[in-house]
């Protein structure tokens, strides 16, 4: 494909994030509020309506060079393909519309914690670390991080408001030009960037992208759902 699709928690698209470029002066493009309102299509069907989940295989260290097929499916606890394992974790999101970390959990990475959310649409994970080097800003690979050998990094995620580790994510960081990420590389698992790079509520909120979902199922929780196997009412994330 030539795009990545994010998953809302929200019931209809409350946001006015959208322009019209097609105007008569064509240089400058107009805020157009028109589309704002649309129903989420999943939060619509008659049944399996309550949330989504995303289920990718594993790709390898060195990135996969073929296209990696995986799920999409409807509803949370709603069937026996939608229900989470006994060992999945929830993660309770911001539910406060009006806050500036609506829709984020918490995190930690190297003992400090902030906002933080898992996103589809995001290629890979962005946060802040000063000991890793970062890629020359005039390559290819500007806005990530270009370490000199694989770097572990280890992040506890908590419930919005928390700082009761409820999941730990370990995530390799590798350079990558070595893994052909843009061009060999159909899909990886260990990218990852600052992330002041990133369209975030905050320079220091971790953006979980694309590839922490290899090799996990994430599930997205629709905004006053509840679903079998999730703890609490939407906006909820569940791992496992």
């Amino acid at each position: 494909g030539n795009g990545l699709i994010g998953l809302s928690f929200d019931l209809a698209d409350n946001y006015t994030l959208y322009y019209d470029c097609t105007n008569p002066a064509g240089l400058t493009c107009l805020p157009n509020g028109s589309y704002e309102g649309i129903p989420n299509t999943a939060s619509q069907f008659s049944a399996d309506n309550n949330g989504v989940l995303i289920s990718l295989p594993a790709v390898l260290n060195s990135g996969s060079t073929t296209e990696v097929d995986g799920l999409l499916v409807f509803g949370i606890g709603t069937q026996a393909n939608n229900t989470p394992s006994s060992s999945a974790v929830s993660l309770a999101n911001d539910s406060n519309i009006n806050d500036a970390n609506y829709l984020t959990f918490d995190a930690a990475f190297g003992g400090s914690w902030t906002t933080a959310y898992l996103d589809s649409g995001t290629d890979v994970v962005y946060f802040q670390d000063s000991s890793l080097a970062q890629c020359s800003s005039s390559g290819e690979y500007a806005g990530y991080f270009c370490p000199a050998s694989t770097v572990n990094a280890v992040f506890s995620l908590a419930s919005y408001g928390s700082t009761t580790q409820a999941y730990a994510l370990d995530y390799s960081v590798v350079d990558p030009s070595t893994i052909g990420y843009f061009t060999s590389a159909l899909a990886v698992s260990n990218v990852a960037g600052p992330a002041s790079t990133t369209v975030s509520t905050s320079a220091q909120t971790i953006a979980f992208g694309l590839s922490t979902h290899f090799g996990r199922n994430v599930y997205v929780l629709f905004n006053g759902m509840t679903g079998k196997g999730l703890t609490g009412t939407g906006p909820v994330n569940g791992i496992d």
